[in-house]
């Protein structure tokens, strides 16, 4: 993993601590207005510090997909520059292989996924947040507590804590952790995403490899599908939060040069197949991650409903 991808992790750290803090904020907030707004005026209160959550979650979540997407570039950018050394080409050339694909970005951000845009999902959340404080506010759960009290308790409560209410334990939501994976998620995908748009796009570029994380924790998909792919495979992670990634193959140097010179690239260097393992893990699970409801987005984006690859990914090359 390099220095990119360490970067790539700690700033979504960076943002999760974000999220919870800016969550842990409303709830405090919540909190001391209860204690003095009562009624409908505490509904209007709350109705208006959710919006506000919502808008500050949003933005957060946004400048997070736009931050990966350019460190990203950065990393693909560093990765060209030390392929060319040496190799002469013009000034035009390079400018349109370190394309940070702005328009893809924005594309991306704008998205909807399951019929539900970003801004969506996070008024998901943020409604949800409002249906447990209601359900608390009717049950009288948060009366007759001083807001010092009430706070503490929220702010645990949207972490999946408990609150004690006499004598019996109400189960806490982990809300907080549900805005934090969907950030988390969204910020992971739009930096491969912003990879695999650049790298696909070279013309150098032969194949794909996807490799396990030195953390990858447990044997799962993930073991599986390590390996070797074709240039157009489409690599965003194999599942929520997946910490694997991808390095992408290259010409021979000598090769690339004879075609900037006019020749053309040898098929025999593209990757054409996947790998027999992940082939394997195809057949046995692929129709039924088909028939999810939601199916998982590199299913989806590179393979059809026969279970072959679709014609885009299977850009020149060599079976296995």
């Amino acid at each position: 993993m390099n220095l990119f991808e360490h970067e790539h992790v700690n700033d979504i750290l960076l943002r999760n601590r974000q999220i919870s803090r800016t969550i842990d904020s409303a709830m405090k907030d919540l909190a001391r207005r209860f204690t003095t707004v009562k009624g409908r005026r505490f509904a209007r209160v709350m109705n208006k510090r959710l919006a506000l959550l919502h808008d500050h979650l949003l933005k957060i979540d946004e400048t997070g997909i736009r931050n990966q997407w350019i460190l990203s570039n950065r990393m693909t950018n560093k990765s060209i520059d030390g392929y060319l050394a040496g190799v002469t080409v013009s000034d035009a050339l390079i400018k349109s292989f370190r394309n940070p694909n702005l328009s893809a970005l924005n594309a991306f951000i704008t998205r909807s996924q399951n019929g539900f845009n970003l801004s969506q999902r996070v008024w998901n959340i943020t409604d949800e947040i409002k249906s447990e404080m209601t359900d608390l506010i009717s049950t009288g759960v948060l009366e007759g507590k001083s807001a010092i009290v009430l706070s503490k308790e929220l702010t645990k409560y949207v972490k999946g804590r408990p609150i004690r209410y006499k004598g019996t334990l109400i189960p806490g939501k982990n809300l907080t952790f549900q805005s934090i994976r969907l950030a988390a998620n969204e910020m992971n995908m739009a930096f491969r995403t912003s990879d695999f748009l650049q790298n696909s796009q070279l013309p150098f570029t032969t194949g794909v490899t996807v490799h396990l994380s030195a953390a990858h924790p447990r044997p799962d998909i993930c073991d599986e599908m390590q390996g070797e792919y074709p240039k157009g495979f489409e690599f965003v992670g194999w599942h929520i939060l997946c910490i694997c990634f991808a390095t992408y193959d290259t010409l021979p140097k000598e090769d690339f040069a004879k075609y900037i010179e006019g020749g053309k690239i040898n098929q025999k260097f593209y990757m054409k197949g996947i790998p027999k393992r992940a082939q394997s893990y195809i057949n046995k699970n692929g129709q039924r991650l088909l028939g999810y409801k939601n199916v998982p987005f590199w299913m989806e984006t590179n393979f059809t409903q026969d279970l072959k690859l679709r014609q885009s990914v299977k850009i020149g090359g060599r079976a296995k």
